[in-house]
This record gives structure tokens, sequence and C-alpha cells, in this order.
């Protein structure tokens, strides 16, 4: 019965959804005709004995009334009434907490009323985006040309969508705007596992424009920024599982193309098709992951299929010269890490391949701005986006002033991963001191905090349910020292020398408890252009929070202030990044 009834709907958008599934998966049930753990009295919520019951004690009385014998102390019963009692104490410290939980979330209501309403102008923009895409690829897979008063028309709709939005935001704070925008982001990246930045969206329009226009494309960029990921967004708007090849090496032709197989219930030799020849059948998109990854021999087998459209017949030596006529949909998608010191095993695609794709060049975030005087608000924000629940509300478990300063250390990592390094010469002739830029051929460093892995170290965190994951300076220094292979030190020494050009400090401050038992934290803001001074921050229970199966939003500030951590012209930078 409990768990029907937590597993509503109504239920799972609870706040303290989490902490009462704890509680059920350790044993506390719902009695009869019981709706919650938790009961509102005179608009507080508070634990309610009355509504729960251990399944120990059901058992037990189910025992007891099935058998007339007096029951003995087994000898392990003194273990496990231990155990019994610290499952009592935990569920109690989580109930307490979950109690907790809904009455900050209701007396945030109105607050998070107002966010909800920006987080519906950002979902609007979003969608009439998504139908531009969708009316498109549905185009295409009719075989027919996308017409420009169709693309007016959705156009428009984006246009009104985008003014309705900047309305909001100009009467709204920046905290809050900031909330709403990380609580769409988060949604989406639960559905799509993408961040939906101005130049995602460009991208995105550019492969959907190639696909629409019969074009392949080449999507080119450095590791983990979702390459793959976007192809297979676009891929997904055709309603069926993406066709994807990832290209080996040791990959032969037939993978592709196909081969001859002899079928031993027929007793015959038959032709067995590759992906490549699904796709155009089907008229289906196909990817080819990492397409400079393989033998150019085979890559040289789709020069000319590259070249042709919907429509056209296409002969198959492997099949014995047998035709196929390429239906309407079909889209050749490929992605590649450039051919660089950086990316061993890669091969310089021929000129005569590379000429046959539209290029979607993708770099990491703010990669034009300087990683010392300018803020990253494309990279900050992928990182808030993981650190939010679904309502915009920073996780407790989140010191947003050592988030800014990781995402800054990122943003140099990539920085000096991506930038050709250079140098100056110095010389003095007749007296004159002259200098002149020589730029190298490789960056400063082999490896970096990519997004991919900056977004899922933060999302660990922001769960605060993992032992040992924890925001602060010894988990950076410990992703400082992966970037290193076993035997070096020359990327954590120059992460080292980053985090001192950009003033990132070692100590953090912890939680300290009070007389009281309430935990106390003091968040120091280091920047003079900081939205609010340092301000200590209470919780009732630090033992439950040690104690809790997962992190449910913030129960410790008003979402209003939940951002409060991050510097102003952060803030603005990632609101005029979603404009843009």
């Amino acid at each position: 019965m409990s768990k029907t009834q937590l597993a509503s709907a109504k239920h799972q958008n609870c706040p303290a959804y989490d902490y009462c599934r704890a509680v059920e998966s350790h044993g506390m049930l719902l009695a009869n005709g019981a709706g919650c753990y938790l009961s509102n009295r005179a608009g507080n919520w508070t634990i309610d004995s009355n509504t729960c019951v251990s399944s120990r004690d059901k058992d037990a009385a189910r025992t007891k009334a099935g058998s007339d014998q007096p029951t003995q102390n087994a000898p392990g019963d003194s273990l496990d009434d231990a155990l019994n009692a610290q499952r009592q104490e935990l569920t109690q410290r989580l109930l307490r907490l979950a109690a907790d939980i809904r009455n900050q979330f209701d007396r945030e209501a109105q607050n998070t009323e107002a966010i909800q309403t920006l987080m519906e102008a950002f979902s609007a923009l979003f969608a009439a985006r998504l139908r531009l895409w969708q009316s498109m690829i549905d185009a295409t897979r009719d075989g027919r040309t996308f017409t420009d008063i169709e693309l007016s028309f959705y156009q428009q709709a984006i246009s009104s969508a985008g003014k309705a939005l900047a309305e909001q935001l100009a009467k709204s704070p920046q905290t809050s705007a900031l909330a709403a925008l990380c609580a769409h982001d988060h949604g989406l990246k639960q559905r799509f596992s993408l961040q939906f930045d101005a130049q995602m969206v460009d991208d995105i329009n550019s492969i959907i424009s190639n696909i629409t226009n019969m074009r392949p494309t080449l999507i080119v960029g450095d590791k983990g920024i979702a390459k793959t990921q976007v192809a297979k967004f676009v891929m997904g708007l055709y309603g069926s599982e993406p066709i994807v090849v990832s290209v080996k090496g040791d990959m032969m032709s037939d993978e592709l193309i196909g081969k001859i197989k002899h079928d031993r219930v027929l007793n015959t030799f038959v032709f067995q098709e590759g992906m490549l020849l699904t796709a155009m059948r089907k008229g289906l998109p196909i990817l080819l992951d990492e397409i400079n990854f393989g033998d150019q021999a085979i890559i040289a087998r789709l020069q000319e299929i590259l070249l042709r459209r919907a429509g056209d017949t296409v002969l198959v030596q492997e099949s014995g010269e047998e035709s196929l006529v390429i239906q309407p949909g079909f889209a050749v998608l490929a992605t590649a890490n450039e051919a660089s010191e950086r990316y061993r095993h890669r091969e310089i695609l021929d000129p005569a391949i590379r000429d046959r794709f539209n290029i979607v060049m993708r770099g990491y975030p703010d990669i034009g701005s300087n990683p010392i005087a300018e803020p990253a608000p494309r990279l900050l924000r992928l990182a808030l986006s993981s650190a939010v629940d679904r309502w915009g509300r920073a996780s407790r478990h989140i010191d947003l002033h050592i988030l800014e300063d990781f995402v800054r250390l990122a943003h140099a990592t990539q920085y000096l991963y991506s930038v050709p390094a250079k140098d100056v010469v110095l010389d003095v002739t007749d007296d004159q001191l002259t200098s002149s830029v020589i730029e190298e051929g490789q960056p400063l460093m082999s490896d970096c905090v990519t997004p991919r892995a900056l977004s899922k170290l933060v999302a660990d965190c922001a769960r605060g349910n993992l032992p040992g994951v924890r925001l602060d300076a010894a988990l950076i220094e410990k992703t400082v020292r992966s970037l290193d292979q076993a035997g070096s030190t020359h990327n954590s020494l120059m992460a080292q020398q980053l985090r001192l050009l950009l003033d990132i400090g070692t100590e953090v401050a912890r939680p300290t408890l009070t007389e009281g038992g309430a935990a106390v934290t003091e968040f120091i803001d280091l920047d003079d252009e900081g939205l609010a001074p340092g301000q200590a921050v209470e919780e009732e229970d630090a033992a439950a929070l040690a104690a809790a199966s997962a992190g449910a939003g913030t129960s410790t500030a008003a979402a209003s202030n939940a951002f409060q951590g991050l510097s102003r012209r952060a803030v603005k930078a990632i609101l005029a990044d979603q404009l843009s």
C-alpha cells in the first residue's frame, strides 16, 4: 500500500519524496489509511507517529498471533535489536528532515510560484524551437521541401516566446531568474543530456539544416563537449532508435555496407546488409562516431555515397551489383577529434572525404574569453544546472563560492588544453629592444577538466549521498591530479599554478556544531561585487544531513537567496548568454 502511495505523481513531486522513500526502505510503513508519513497541523508539517508502523513490529505481531508457544530469544536477537534501534533512529532523523524541507518549501511557496512562472517562459521558448526542428525533420522524412513560409511561421513563434521571456526576466530579481533558468536546464539535462545554450541552439540549427538540404554533417571538436550527444538528439527527432557506428581501427567495410553470409537454414549464401545500407533503405540518419579513428581505406568507401540524395539509386558491389533506392530522411552524421598529439591514433581525413561534409565546429564553452579576467557564463551555467533540483534550489551540499572557483579552474585548463601556447622572443639590436610572439604548435596542457567531467562531478556532489564525495579543496585537488598519466605531474603542476594565478585558495569553510546541535556554516563573500555580504546559515539537524539518503534541494535559505554566493557579474553574464 505504502509503495503504491509513495510512487504516485503527487508524492513524487514532493520535495521530501526521496527521504520518505528512504524511510520506507528501512522498514517504516504507512499505517492503514495514511497517505503521508507527515501530518499538517495548523500549516506546520510534523511527524505523526500514528501514520506509520515498523514492518518488523507487524511481522512480530503476525508471528505471535499464529503461535501459542512462548517465544524465546535467539542468540542473534540482541544484535537484531541493536540494528532495529539504529534503524528507528535513522528513520526518525529522516522524517524530521523531511518535515523541515516541507515547511521550508511552503514558506518559499510565493517565490517558488514566481520561479515556476519563469520556468514556463523558458520552456515555452524551448518548445517553440523544438517545434521548428521537428517540423524540418518531418518535412525531410516526407520527401518534401521545408518552405520559407513554414520557416517564417516558426521563427515568429520563437521570437514571440523570446520577447515574452525577456519581459518576465525584466521584472524578476536576478537570483529568481537564474534559479528558473537552472531548473529549466536541469529538466532538459534529465531528458536529453544536453545544455541548450545559445551555441548549442546554433549547432542544432546547422545540423538540421544540413539534413533538410540532404548534406552530410561532420561535427568536429575536443573531447567532452557533447558532439555525440547532440547528434543523437537530432537523430531522436526521427522517432526511432538511432543507428550509431563506433568507428574503430579494425573496422571492416561489411559493418557499413554488408557481406555475403551462409544461411544454414536455407543452405545458401545470402547478403547481410550493413548499418549504412539499412539507414539508406529505411530513410534514417546514421552516425559515424569518431570517423577519423578508423581505417581511411574503409572510410573512402563513403566517397560516392556522401554525394547521393534521396531518390538516387546506389549499386551495392558487395551484394553483386544489387541496386538500392535511397529513401527520404537518410542522412550521414559523423563526429571527429582533430588529429593531433592530444588525440592519438586519429587519422587526418582525406580532403576528398572532408570536402563532402558540412563542418560544424564545437569548442569548449567560453573558450574565446580570458580565463583570468572574464567570467565563464556558459560553463558556470552548465555546472549550476547540475547543482540544483527541479525547483531551481541550489543543493545545500554545494558551496557556491567553491563551485564558481572550480568552474574558473576548469575554464582555464580547457583554455590551456585547446589553445596553442605562445612564447615571446626578445632581441636587442643597436640598443633597441624588440619582441616577437612565436605561436607554438602544442598547448601547454595535455588534458583538462572537460564540461562533461565538471557536470558529472558537480551532480555527484549535489546529491550529498555518496561517501567521500564533497565539493571542497580535497576533491578539486584529486580532480587536478587525475589529469596526469602515471609517472607524470606536468598537468597537475600547471593546474596548481593556475590556482595561484586565479587566487583559488585551498582552505574551505566547514559546518560546525553549536551547543544546541545545530550546524552553522559561514559563507564568506570573497567578491567585492557579490550580491550579498557573508551570512551564517543554520540547519536544524546536522546528523540527519549526514545520514540522509539523497539531497532534495535546500532547506537552509529561501530560493530567492540561493544564488547569493555567485558574483553579480557572473549572474548577469549567464542571463545575457541565454537571451543572445
